[in-house]
């Protein structure tokens, strides 16, 4: 099984030509993990 990981990059608006960040996406099992935090997290966020 064979896996491309996808870099992503951040410009700066005002000079798009200026890279602010590169960082490899996360995968799906990340994602999935994120969101659960997320959840775990939303109780507190309701006030």
């Amino acid at each position: 099984m064979t896996t491309t990981a996808t870099t992503l990059v951040s410009r700066n608006p005002a000079d798009p030509a200026d890279v602010v960040v590169r960082f490899t996406a996360p995968g799906p099992a990340a994602a999935a993990a994120a969101v659960e935090r997320a959840r775990a997290a939303q109780p507190g966020w309701q006030a």
